[in-house]
């Protein structure tokens, strides 16, 4: 199981930056479109896969994945969304924070033993993990922003963790808009996925071209 992934981290995001250029075969992924009253947004189904084993990347390789599929990284109000109309709805599985290659793998298969209760093909799943998202306004200490691990509740504890308001009545979150690593940080619990094309009256816009454009800053933020 993902043997040839180094346990260095740099070396092993470099490794897994190839499988994703060079061995697609290797690399479960698909875009789900989200119907939503104001657009549609075809983004991740799921979070980026190798072997089966859902991979975590620092904000800055997602950053060269999203260049790499010409797509961009979700909003925290993306994130919501995806929660809100998800198929597919399971609970966080937070473990003592890791960078370890075996944390990553021991959280893939934590999200796997709930995932084995659903047909999960061609469905929208949440919520497997933490994003890396873009923000409005570029904090000044130039660090990356994560949010997530959406909850349906609207209590203030989840089995004694603390939850913050989301963009969205009735779903909170462990993990509020944060910015306190820098955009090298890789734990276990930051997952990969995207938004690649966004549908507005009609028109097919691609997210990366109009998700920093102030004229649609109502669809992302």
């Amino acid at each position: 199981m993902l043997e040839d992934l180094p346990e260095k981290l740099n070396d092993r995001e470099k490794k897994i930056l190839d499988i994703i250029q060079n061995q697609p075969a290797r690399v479960s992924h698909t875009w789900y479109p989200v119907i939503t009253p104001d657009a549609t947004y075809v983004v991740s189904a799921q979070p980026i896969r190798i072997d089966g084993i859902l991979i975590s990347l620092s904000a800055s390789m997602q950053i060269q994945v999203a260049k790499l599929w010409d797509c961009s990284l979700l909003t925290a109000k993306l994130v919501d969304i995806i929660h809100k109309y998800a198929d597919v709805v399971i609970e966080p599985c937070p473990r003592m924070i890791s960078s370890t290659k075996s944390a990553m793998i021991l959280h893939s298969q934590s999200v796997d033993k709930q995932l084995l209760k659903y047909d999960t093909k061609n469905k929208l799943v949440s919520t497997c993990g933490k994003d890396w998202i873009e923000v409005e306004k570029k904090t000044i200490n130039g660090n990356a922003t994560n949010y997530g691990w959406c909850i349906n509740t609207t209590q203030s504890l989840w089995k004694g963790i603390k939850t913050f308001p989301s963009t969205i009545n009735g779903i909170r979150l462990i993990q509020p808009i944060g910015n306190q690593h820098n955009p090298s940080h890789n734990d276990y619990s930051q997952n990969s996925r995207f938004i690649s094309r966004v549908i507005i009256k009609e028109e097919i816009y691609k997210a990366s071209d109009i998700i920093s454009n102030s004229e649609f800053k109502k669809y992302f933020y």
